[in-house]
């Protein structure tokens, strides 16, 4: 499994995300897209996430799942 958050500063929910992430013992790699331009930004987004407008964006083997809400739900047992 590999996790990708993207997220951006003084964001509560992405700081949840990675405290989600190493309380269930799991890799992730966080991304601050505020060091991307406001252009580069757009342009990913709009390939890889079109349908998500908060942060964090949370991709699981590089598939969005959502937000931290969606990271929560996918870490429960099935």
């Amino acid at each position: 499994m590999y996790i990708e958050i993207f997220g951006r500063p003084n964001c509560e929910w992405c700081e949840k995300a990675k405290e989600l992430c190493i309380e269930k013992g799991v890799f992730y790699n966080y991304i601050n897209v505020y060091r991307w331009g406001k252009e580069e930004f757009l342009a990913w987004k709009a390939i890889n996430a079109p349908e998500w407008n908060t942060f964090p964006m949370v991709f699981v083997d590089e598939k969005l799942i959502g937000g931290f809400n969606e990271l929560e739900k996918y870490f429960e047992p099935r």
